[in-house]
Formats: C-alpha cells, structure tokens, sequence
C-alpha cells in the first residue's frame, strides 16, 4: 500500500514539475529583466533569452535524466548559448552573457534535489570559463565594468539563496503530502476491519450451523443441496481470507464465474432474512452468463453488502432483482429494491433493523479498492445499485 502512495506522489510531483518548469524558468529572467531596468542595464538580450526558453526548454527537459548523453547535451545546450550571447554582443551589451548561468538555475533548481545545486556550480564555473577564453578571441567584446560585476555576483547570491529555499519547500511539501497519504490510508483500513466485523458475525454463525448439521447425513435432497451451498460459501470465507496472505502464488488465479450461480449462491445466504420480509428475489438476465475473474469471491462479497442493504429498506411483500449485463468490455449488475431512501447516516429499516449508517460508504470504498465502480441512486420507494467493472 506504501508503495501505492509513494508511486501517486512521484506522479504528481513529475506533473507538478512539468506545470511549473517554463514558468519559473520565465519569472526567473523576468525578475532579471525587472533588476537590469533598475540597475540601468541594457535588458534588450536578456528579452532575446526569454525568447530562447521555450525551444531549448523542450529539447533539455525531455533530455535530462542524469545520465552521461544528458549531461553532455546541457553542457553542449549551454556553450551554444554563450557563443550565441557573444554573437549578440554587437548590442553592446555584456547582460546577455548572465542567462545561461539564471538558465542554469532555472533547470536545475526545479526538481527540488540538492544534488542538482551541486551539477549547477560546475555549470555555472564551466560557463564563466568559456566567456573568459572567448574575451579574447572576440576582441574584448566581453568585458565588465566596475558597476556591474558586482551586480552580476549579487543576483547570483540571490538566485542560489532562492533555490535553497524552493528545495527545501519542495522537501517539506513531499513530507506533508506523504504523511496525508499514510493518514488517510489508515483511516480506511480501520473502515475495511469495521467491515469484516460486520460481515464475520453472519460467516461464524454460518460456520456453526453448518458443523451441527453436518454432525448428521441429510435424507432428503433439499437438506443435501442446502448442505453444498453451505460447503461453497465457506469456500468463498476461505478465500477471502487467502488475500490476506501476500506471499501465496494462486492468489490472482482467474476463475470462471457463473453469474446465476452467484444469484444462487446470495439467495441462499440471505434466505431467512427474504422470508421474515416475505420479499421475492428475483434473477434478470442470462442464466448461462460467465465470466472470467480474478478473485470472484469479492463479488459475493460486495453483492452480499449490498443485498443486505436492500432487504433492510425494502418493504414488506416487495421483490429485490437482481440483474445482469455485459458487453464487449464491461460487467454491469445492479440490485434494484423498492421501500426507503438509502441513508449513510443511522438510520432503522423498514421492519425496525438498526445499523450504523456505515455499511453504503464501507461498501463504496472497498468496491473503489478493487477496481469496482459503485454508483447508487436512490429515491422514496426505489433505489438502483449498480457494480460495474472492466472485463478487457
């Protein structure tokens, strides 16, 4: 489950580096456009290199995964902007030769890793050592003044200062974000363990009945066939229980699934509780539809929920159907039941049955665990559940 979480954090925090790399490559020489108009230098390159952002931007970010191709095509990306810098100094200006080293920054700053400050102090020395070599070979195009060297070091500082502080934002975001995720997780397992308690009570005293009655052979052949659904349905408790077991090999091995056979199998189930209501459960559908699935027992025991459910707000006398569907790529089964609007809050069934309120959310939640879409509709006097599920 960690590892779940792990993965959806890297996820978006690849997205959010995406969303927000040009931007803040584009603020970053705004503001140094912001302080040449302050300072009196010429900021004309500089516009020349916001410009360049976006084209070399898209080449270096989808390049730049740290290994040694990617490290030599940003060196390479940055001696073709210093020879380009140079190439615009006929502007008189000696601004220019500043943007790779905030371009540097812009890259390297992003993805919130101290290592990447490192890589950008010997981007930045390899920089001013290839605009050192080249004052000489271009005539002294490239020179500094007494007023602006030391402007150039302080919007360094600057820079530098900034990208501690964005990193360890980012570190702290990622560390406040991960413990969200860990608390929420928790919270749902503590809801899933309310469910297995809700649902063990029903499977133990099922487990009783079942060792008293077959204490004795059975004459008859309903008793016989009663005795077989049982003996399946404790299959079905067995196999629930087998997921907890992370290490078994068979824990994913694809079933086939009858769905009249699960109608059956449900009907049997809640047998006691159709009768005290006098409520008629009803199979819609093709009785000879099957399926393959992958661990079929959470079926019987999401359907088993939602059943359960429905004969607490269904009426006297009425019927529950219980209908199936499928098309090329999906599942549909829904339980239709006639009687009170389904509430989440506690709320006393249609014969005085209590409950917590808890059951539809649990229900919800674990569905969405197991790659079910749960959806409810429900209204005075008819409510529509309806599990779907992709079968590519």
């Amino acid at each position: 489950m960690i590892d779940h979480v792990t993965q959806n954090i890297l996820l978006k925090q690849r997205w959010s580096i995406t969303k927000n790399w040009y931007m803040v490559a584009l603020v970053t020489m705004s503001l140094f456009v912001i302080f040449g108009l302050l300072t009196g230098m010429d900021i004309t390159p500089s516009l020349f290199g916001i410009a360049l952002i976006l084209p070399i931007g898209i080449l270096i970010y989808h390049k730049k995964n740290l290994n040694l191709s990617g490290l030599v095509l940003f060196f390479v990306c940055n001696i073709i902007l210093v020879y380009i810098s140079i190439y615009f100094g006929s502007f008189k200006s000696n601004t220019i030769y500043f943007f790779p080293i905030i371009y540097t920054y812009s890259i390297y700053i992003l993805p919130g890793d101290k290592k990447y400050l490192f890589l950008t102090t010997i981007t930045i020395l390899v920089d001013l050592t290839l605009i050192y070599i080249t004052q000489d070979t271009y005539l002294n195009k490239f020179t500094f003044g007494e007023g602006e060297l030391y402007k150039v070091i302080l919007f360094t500082i600057v820079i530098v200062l900034g990208g501690i502080i964005y990193i360890n934002y980012r570190f702290y975001s990622t560390l406040v974000l991960l413990v969200n995720q860990l608390e929420l997780e928790k919270k749902e397992k503590e809801k899933l363990l309310t469910l297995l308690f809700h649902d063990l009570g029903r499977n133990i005293s099922l487990l009783s009945g079942y060792i008293d009655i077959n204490k004795k052979e059975p004459d008859d052949t309903s008793s016989k066939e009663k005795i077989y659904s049982l003996t399946e349905e404790l299959k079905t408790i067995l196999k629930t229980t087998s997921v907890l077991d992370l290490n078994r090999n068979d824990a994913l091995v694809v079933e086939e699934l009858r769905l009249f056979s699960l109608y059956t199998s449900l009907k049997l189930l809640f047998e006691k509780e159709f009768q005290n209501k006098a409520l008629e459960f009803i199979f819609e559908g093709d009785r000879e539809l099957s399926i393959k699935a992958v661990r079929s027992h959470l079926y019987h025991h999401i359907l088993g929920n939602i059943i359960s459910n429905a004969i607490k707000f269904s009426n006297k006398g009425s019927s529950i159907s219980f209908k199936v569907a499928k098309t090329k790529n999906e599942l549909s089964l829904k339980i239709t039941n006639h009687g009170m609007k389904f509430e989440d809050s506690p709320t006393l069934g249609t014969d005085g049955e209590s409950g917590n309120g808890q059951g539809l959310k649990i229900v919800k939640e674990f569905a969405q665990k197991n790659n079910f879409a749960f959806s409810i509709y429900s209204e005075k006097e008819l409510t529509i559940a309806t599990l779907k599920r992709s079968i590519n």
